[in-house]
């Protein structure tokens, strides 16, 4: 992750399957709470220019992991985590 876009999402250890869905789900929770909390700043007008593009560059990269998690790490039908794809 991009210090710049001040994201330092929580390290998380493998789970003992080895097949990192755990994981995936952790860091899924932790980008749709950055997208919960950072989204409404990217359209107010009460927040500063500087905060706004900052929150405007933390929800964008939040999305695009969070879209990038879901082709690596797809979910079946009943919503859950799939294996790693080899070679992703």
């Amino acid at each position: 992750m991009s210090r710049a876009a001040g994201l330092n999402a929580p390290a998380v250890s493998a789970d003992p399957a080895g097949s990192g869905a755990g994981d995936a789900v952790v860091q899924a929770a932790y980008l749709q709470a950055v997208i919960r909390v950072y989204g409404p700043w990217t359209r107010s007008k009460v927040i500063s220019t500087r905060e706004r593009d900052l929150a405007v560059r933390r929800v964008r990269y939040a999305a695009q992991a969070l879209a990038d998690l879901g082709v690596r790490l797809p979910r079946t039908e009943s919503g859950a985590w799939t294996r790693a794809v080899q070679g992703a």
